[in-house]
Formats: structure tokens, C-alpha cells, sequence
């Protein structure tokens, strides 16, 4: 997994966590205040819709397997930093990590801003695999990775997900390479856009629930270490947190809600520079939340009433 990751090492980046000055005192500053009338689960159930977003037609996936992360071209102080505070948020959702020296499933690069959508191209030029496992059900397509390549966000994130049966946890759908008889049957890409699925057994019909689950199997998170050094550290590990836990989309637009998704959104309301209880309770609600959904309405509707629940009975005050 991440055979490719050495071409990103040539960077030699070392970036350290950004300090503040001991010597400057901090202006005050009284955030904005916005009013919104609705109630909190339609405030919710809004977010979550506009917040997420996942393969076409498939509900959103969790990390249901330990988690290797892996960070490259940061100092080794600075990747242990943000390491330690993904993990931290991670098993805050009972979420296993995995020991050091692990081949990494979450992995965040770090690269110049005139460098970035090199890195990102040789490594799916290397291995496309890696972020289209299949033709349909694993990410949100070819034009949406051509996205993530031309990006000049100063964090891009791809998200891969694996329809899996609940009852035995195998994969629900062929990937690419594979065949009804394994892998010798076929070759990457041999099934073009739209690649053959598994019969998956019914052991029952239900409105409420799918015999297939969606989790996470690998993230790439690349950050331009240029536009990223303008926001601190912590608030920076905090926006990777969120993005590598959650399928976040990438073009989401979140309006007034106090998330550190606005971290690098200039015309926020409510700017932030950590991961806020609202950020806590919906990662909550999101693992909390049923796996195998009916559908992803469904799904957004649970996860929103969740959401408001977990705010309103002050169980997520963020860490």
C-alpha cells in the first residue's frame, strides 16, 4: 500500500510547527454573532448534507479497520505532533491506531505550493490503484480526482472507501484486477467505468438497514506547506483530524456553522483555530451513527438528529 510514497520523499521538506511570539500580546477580539432561527436538528441535518460526501450513491463510510498513519517531508517533531493528535481524536471515537512502523492507510504529504500537483500526479501516474481501486463505489470518480490533482487548496484530501458485506465483512463489489475467479480473470481497469459487482447474499429485507457497509480504507491528504503556514499548527492538525476521519467534500460551503472546516475560509463568521464541540459531536454522531444505513438520506437524518442531540446534552466538548 502507498508504493508510491517515495516520490513524494524527494521534497525534503521540514517544515516545523509554527510558534507564536511570546513577545506580542494578542488583540482582543469578540467573535461574531449569528442568529439562526431554525431549530438545531434542521441546523444539524443541513450541516451534515453540506459538510459530506461520498462515492455516488453510496452512504458515508467510518474507519471500521486500525488506523496506520504515515507523514511525509515534515521535521520529525512536527509529524509526531500531528500524528499524536490525529491519533488522539481517533480512539476518542473507538477508532484502533496501529504501532509504528505499520505500512500507513492515512497518509499526509507535505509539499510546495509549486510542487504539490506534481506529487500528486507522478504518484497516480504510479499507481492509480491506489486511488481507484475499482470503477465505481470505492471514490467520487475520475473527474473528481483530476480535481484533487489541479488543486491549489492548501489542504486536498481523497478519500478511498470499500462497500463491504455486514455479515461477513468481504468486499461487496470486484476491484479492479479481480474476477469472479480472482485475480488472474482480469486487468486494471479491464471492466472500464463501470466495474462488475458481487452477489451479495439477503438474509433479510429492512427500510431502515442495507446488508452493505461502506468503511474507509485509505486516505491521502497532501498540505501546501506555503498557504498552510499562515494558520497554527494545532489548528492545522486539527482541519487534517476532521478531514481524515470523515469523508468531507472538498468543495463543501458549511455557511455560519462553527467548524474548523472554515479554517481556511477568510469570509467566515466564525473563524476557528481548533476542532469545536460542533466538529466533536458530529465525528460523534458519524460513529455512532447506524454503518449500514437504508440509504444516505437515511443516514444524513440520523447523523443530524445525533448531532443535535450530542450538542444539546454537552457531550462533546472538544479536547
Amino acid at each position: 500500500m502507498f508504493a508510491w510514497l517515495a516520490v513524494a520523499s524527494a521534497l525534503a521538506m521540514g517544515p516545523s510547527a509554527p510558534q507564536d511570539d511570546p513577545n506580542t500580546d494578542p488583540v482582543a477580539q469578540l467573535p461574531s454573532v449569528m442568529v439562526d432561527g431554525r431549530p438545531l436538528a434542521e441546523q444539524a441535518r443541513s450541516f451534515v448534507a453540506a459538510a459530506t460526501e461520498g462515492p455516488r450513491h453510496r452512504s458515508l463510510a467510518r474507519w471500521e479497520t486500525p488506523i496506520c498513519f504515515g507523514v511525509a517531508n515534515l521535521k520529525a517533531d512536527a509529524a509526531q505532533a500531528l500524528i499524536d493528535r490525529m491519533a488522539k481524536v481517533a480512539v476518542s471515537l473507538g477508532v484502533e491506531t496501529q504501532a509504528p512502523g505499520c505500512k500507513p492507510n492515512l497518509l499526509v504529504i507535505a509539499a510546495h505550493a509549486a510542487d504539490a500537483e506534481a506529487v500528486v500526479r507522478r504518484a497516480i501516474d504510479r499507481s492509480e490503484f491506489d486511488f481507484r481501486p475499482a470503477r465505481g463505489g470505492t471514490d467520487r470518480g475520475r473527474a473528481a480526482l483530476e480535481a484533487f490533482a489541479s488543486s491549489t487548496a492548501p489542504v486536498r484530501w481523497w478519500h478511498v472507501s470499500l462497500p463491504v458485506e455486514v455479515r461477513t465483512g468481504g468486499p461487496a463489489l470486484l476491484l479492479d484486477g479481480e474476477g469472479l475467479m480472482g485475480p488472474a480473470f482480469g486487468a486494471p481497469g479491464a471492466f472500464g467505468e463501470a466495474a462488475p459487482v458481487l452477489t451479495v447474499r439477503v438474509d433479510s429485507l429492512s427500510r431502515t438497514r442495507s446488508t452493505v457497509r461502506n468503511d474507509l480504507m485509505r486516505v491521502i491528504i497532501v498540505v501546501d506547506a506555503d498557504q498552510a503556514a499562515a494558520v497554527p499548527f494545532p489548528a492545522l492538525a486539527d482541519y487534517i483530524a476532521m478531514v481524515g476521519l470523515a469523508q468531507i467534500d472538498p468543495e463543501a460551503e458549511v455557511g455560519d456553522a462553527p467548524t474548523i472546516l472554515n479554517l481556511f475560509n477568510a469570509d467566515a463568521s466564525q473563524p476557528t483555530r481548533r476542532m469545536t464541540d460542533w466538529d466533536a459531536a458530529f465525528l460523534i454522531s458519524l460513529y455512532e451513527a447506524r454503518s449500514n444505513p437504508a440509504s444516505l438520506n437515511h443516514q444524513e437524518h440520523d447523523i443530524g438528529r445525533r448531532l443535535a442531540r450530542v450538542l444539546q446534552s454537552g457531550e462533546s466538548a472538544a479536547d
